[in-house]
């Protein structure tokens, strides 16, 4: 049932106490998948979610918000999208390194993804790659889309190692980084 929603073009998805165990696809286009937070902070570390995935974050829609939901990775790649995807904004989130994921888990890979990404108060944690996340591309090629805007703020990164990049596209550079 979860699965069929996410992939209904403007489903308002909300999973409030719940817990979810394997990889998640959001394929439908105005997605929104929201959990239920307390409003707390991430960087004083008060933030507290009652919804929860273990399983990586597949996003292959455009216009997907995602708020309020603990996720612990599963696999090298916590969070992927698919050719196509546009414009994501990831509010009061939980990204952690499931155990087993090792030296080569990365947070954010961005390859195939284009427009707006926002990423505002989430915790960031226990990722090991060389590089935390690329919002844009891996280092081999280039984008296949453009990113607009990239925006991280009020976001706490603990416990992680390696960098992050956001590339640009020649010929249409980000407007804000």
């Amino acid at each position: 049932e979860l699965t069929a929603l996410l992939a209904t073009d403007n489903a308002e998805v909300y999973i409030r106490g719940r817990s979810h165990v394997g990889d998640l696809t959001i394929s439908g286009n105005n997605v929104l998948l929201s959990g239920e937070t307390d409003g707390g902070k991430a960087r004083i570390e008060t933030l507290t979610n009652t919804a929860s995935v273990t399983g990586d974050l597949i996003i292959s829609g455009n216009s997907i918000v995602v708020r309020g939901i603990d996720f612990t990775s599963t696999g090298e790649k916590a969070l992927r999208f698919t050719s196509g995807a546009t414009n994501v904004h990831f509010e009061d989130c939980k990204f952690v390194a499931g155990a087993g994921t090792g030296d080569t888990s990365k947070w954010f890979f961005g390859q195939y993804l284009g427009g707006i990404v926002s990423v505002i108060n989430c915790r960031i944690e226990g990722f090991r790659d060389v590089y935390l996340a690329d919002f844009s591309s891996t280092s081999s090629f280039t984008p296949e889309q453009a990113l607009v805007k990239v925006r991280v703020k009020r976001c706490l990164f603990t416990e992680n190692r390696g960098c992050i990049a956001a590339r640009g596209k020649q010929g249409s550079p980000a407007k804000l980084i």
